[in-house]
């Protein structure tokens, strides 16, 4: 392992983040103050769905391009499409999040694989909860900071102050370390479908589904509850234990999944998340409402690591950027289910939904873990290589 490289990939994200999660959180809010909140709604489906879209394009860039040179590539537009809705102009902030949407599925997609290439298998639950540590950190502080500095200056000056210091996470991408496979396959797109014929690779995507899915609602539904219940400055607050739980317990939670086990791990996280999604059912004050967020965010915490952990663990030689972009694909689908469930069911049915198909998630994953990661990742390469050669036939 590189240690360089692994601080300079933290501190990347943790710069770009601190701005880019601090302005996503506030989306539905500003468009709710507008009178337009449906707008802030469609605004965060346009990202996902074009996040979701460009996770099967991305492998094919990442192959071609490398990791540093992707990350390099996406910066602009993920710098300048976040700032938009500030202006009122609805055409660009739609267009804006068309752009983000592709930007964010190379962004992730090329995290997802540069972590698992200067990482050693032994390590990689650690490596992944330091990363997921500082960065929940960085993010947590900025979203915390945004309700003071929101009310001593305009709204504007304090998001392109963000803007600011997203833009310092050039410096830390740039002295980057390439990493490129040994054995590169340039194959086009179409080869990502069979790696959605696997269902024992589907299957272990489960806890990635529900980690986003709770993510999703807590971009999109819960600052709206905080606004109606604690007020509007009360955003940044109560939503901090997000990103300030997983600061404190990433790491350790990655050092279990390298001790205890990926399965194991897994199971706290689903049942974690299950109890607060139950919780925020209920909640009808500040109170619950802070401990619905604190257990979900708690289960969030064991799930989230093995974002970057799985796609190494169980991928054939030569296709970790394919499987890294299933991932993303689940992952994308799941923030999208968060974002989607409060316009589908009624408002607060939205969490009962989501704890249901986390139950059903537990059943379908958990089972695998019978046989051991050894026996799911045999698995998954007999099925991709049935799927490869039909495909060629």
């Amino acid at each position: 392992m590189n240690n360089r490289n692994l601080v300079g990939i933290t501190a990347a994200f943790s710069l770009l983040f601190v701005y880019a999660q601090t302005l996503q959180q506030y989306i539905t809010v500003v468009f709710a103050g507008r009178g337009d909140v449906n707008d802030g709604y469609i605004g965060l489906i346009l990202i996902y769905v074009f996040f979701f879209l460009g996770s099967f394009v991305a492998p094919v860039i990442l192959i071609r391009m490398g990791a540093k040179r992707s990350f390099l590539l996406i910066m602009p537009p993920y710098l300048l499409t976040r700032i938009s809705f500030i202006y009122g102009n609805i055409a660009l902030f739609f267009t804006a999040c068309v752009l983000l949407g592709c930007a964010a599925s190379l962004l992730w997609n090329a995290h997802f694989v540069y972590m698992g290439r200067i990482s050693e298998e032994h390590l990689r639950g650690r490596n992944s909860g330091f990363f997921w540590g500082i960065f929940s950190a960085t993010t947590g502080i900025g979203l915390v900071a945004s309700g003071p500095l929101l009310t001593i200056l305009p709204q504007s000056i304090v998001f392109l102050i963000y803007l600011f210091v997203g833009a310092l996470a050039y410096v830390p991408f740039w002295k980057l370390d390439g990493k490129r496979d040994n054995t590169p396959n340039r194959e086009g797109w179409k080869n990502q479908l069979p790696i959605f014929k696997s269902p024992t690779a589907i299957r272990m995507t489960g806890c990635i589904f529900t980690a986003y899915l709770i993510y999703g609602l807590v971009i999109a539904y819960v600052p709206l509850e905080i606004a109606e219940i604690s007020g509007t400055h009360m955003v940044g607050i109560l939503s901090s234990p997000f990103f300030v739980i997983p600061a404190l317990t990433s790491f350790y939670f990655g050092k279990m999944a390298d001790r205890l086990g990926r399965f194991p791990t897994m199971s706290l996280g689903l049942a974690l998340s299950v109890i607060g999604l139950g919780i925020l059912y209920y909640a009808h004050n500040t109170f619950l409402l802070f401990c619905g967020i604190a257990v979900s965010t708690f289960g969030f915490s064991a799930l989230y690591p093995m974002t970057t952990i799985l796609p190494a663990d169980i991928t054939p030689k030569g296709m970790l950027e394919r499987m890294s972009g299933t991932f993303n694909a689940v992952g994308s689908f799941g923030i999208l289910c968060g974002i989607i469930m409060p316009f589908l069911v009624s408002g607060k049915a939205a969490y009962l939904v989501g704890l249901g198909m986390t139950l059903a998630i537990a059943a379908l994953t958990l089972s695998l873990g019978r046989g051991g990661l050894d026996h799911v990742c045999i698995k998954i390469s007999d099925e991709l290589d049935k799927s490869l050669q039909a495909n060629r036939a």
